[in-house]
């Protein structure tokens, strides 16, 4: 008898063994999971507007670093998306947090610039260079998140000449070289500093480039006295996949046409002061999200419109409602703020 119990304790303990080990064991992978929708006028409050709105952003929560019970947890969940994560960025919450604080910074402002010139009201703003948001393998020695690259060996940044240009105009070559530093000049905290750097080689998959590894946004600072036309309160959120639906919640409120009417509109994408719309990551779960919601339309970048038309089918298992959902909700693709503006108007005369 007492061996019979001895060989049930051993099994109970191994299993118990077994699940924390699987428990604490970190992997290089990464859970998206389906995040919260929000109301435009949370985040951006104009004053003295007749009607609520019905834009919506929507997000997703990011676990990193998951511990394998997570990840084989993960893999059954048909609402999560398991990736793998990049070796050359750093996990660490501190980072992310300030890596996805400028990317939703810059995603106001160029939601607020692009909103007010779509709605042709004057908004003065200027451009400051180009702000890192994101570094990569060795970039983390010489560069901070925050830093706004202003030239290289005086060859001024602008718009539409970016810091490659600058290098390549002004080496004369048209690669990076690993044997060489490159002085760059930057504004940090401030103050106007030269930092010299070197380039690194980048290997993911069959991809191999030599780079310095920063991803930079263009960063505009309004100077505007229409400043006091709005009040912002900063999400918790970070990230730049708002700005879709903060550009096009304040075009809504500065034309003073109720678009949305009594529609629930949930938008993911990033926004260019020019109304250019940029694909975003996580889109499945945010298509799902968006279900929860009971959101009418979905306003999603054009180079994720496959995925999210074909997301909610294959995430879960639609139940009556799911399915009359996904028949009549408006997948609408955009690339340009200003054309889906435009779309959205004549959708309602239409309708009218």
């Amino acid at each position: 008898m007492l061996k019979k119990y001895r060989i049930y304790l051993i099994i109970v303990y191994s299993l118990l063994i077994t699940t924390i080990s699987l428990s604490i064991i970190k992997t290089n992978y990464s859970i998206t999971v389906p995040g919260p929708t929000t109301n435009l006028n949370k985040i951006i409050n104009f004053n003295d507007k007749p009607y609520p709105s019905n834009i919506y952003s929507v997000s997703v929560v990011d676990y990193n670093n998951v511990s394998v019970m997570s990840y084989l947890i993960g893999k059954l969940n048909k609402k999560a998306l398991v990736d793998k994560q990049n070796a050359y960025v750093d996990t660490s919450v501190s980072y992310q947090l300030s890596s996805g604080t400028i990317q939703k910074d810059v995603s106001i402002n160029n939601a607020l610039i692009c909103g007010f010139t779509t709605a042709n009201i004057p908004i003065n703003y200027e451009f400051k260079g180009f702000i890192v948001h994101s570094l990569y393998g060795q970039a983390y020695k010489y560069f901070k998140v925050g830093d706004i690259i202003t030239s290289y060996h005086n060859n001024i940044l602008k718009e539409n000449y970016g810091l490659s240009q600058a290098i390549f105009d002004y080496e004369e070559e048209d690669s990076l070289s690993l044997d060489k530093e490159y002085i760059i000049t930057l504004i940090r905290d401030n103050e106007t500093i030269n930092v010299s750097s070197k380039p690194f080689i980048y290997q993911e998959d069959n991809f191999e480039r030599v780079m310095l590894g920063l991803s930079m946004y263009a960063y505009y600072e309004i100077e505007d006295d229409n400043m006091d036309l709005y009040n912002i309160n900063y999400p918790s959120t970070t990230g730049p996949s708002a700005g879709l639906a903060m550009a096009l919640y304040v075009y809504d409120q500065l034309s003073n046409k109720n678009l949305t009417k009594d529609l629930k509109i949930v938008n993911t994408g990033t926004i260019d002061i020019d109304g250019t719309v940029g694909s975003i990551g996580g889109v499945e779960a945010k298509i799902i999200s968006s279900y929860n919601a009971g959101a009418t339309h979905f306003f999603v970048p054009i180079d994720n419109y496959e995925d999210a038309f074909e997301a909610m089918i294959h995430s879960t298992n639609l139940d009556e409602r799911g399915q009359k959902w996904h028949r009549t909700l408006g997948y609408i693709p955009c690339d340009s703020m200003k054309t889906e503006s435009v779309a959205f108007e004549l959708e309602y005369c239409l309708a009218d």
